[in-house]
């Protein structure tokens, strides 16, 4: 991934660490059991997680993060606001 990458999309069993973000917005969507860990900083976080890995974003900061999660997984989060789908 590059410094201004966008997004991801996990779909591997593996973990995958993503740091050095920088970026307006950024997308996660996490498809498989693997678990993603996030470094650097970001207006928005989109997140969608369908599968039991976990997302660790505490390096990640912030300032807005919308949250879908459909399966049995941990997510942390460093944001000043958050909303989560129900």
């Amino acid at each position: 991934m590059t410094r201004n990458s966008k997004s991801l999309r996990n779909g591997s069993n593996g973990d995958v660490g993503v740091t050095c973000i920088k970026s307006p917005a950024f997308d996660l969507i996490n498809d498989a059991n693997g678990n993603v860990t996030l470094e650097g900083s970001s207006g928005m976080l989109s997140l969608i997680s369908r599968a039991n890995g976990n997302i660790n974003a505490q390096k990640f900061e912030v300032k807005m993060a919308y949250v879908v999660a459909d399966a049995n997984t941990t997510i942390r989060l460093n944001t000043r606001k958050i909303q989560a789908a129900t």
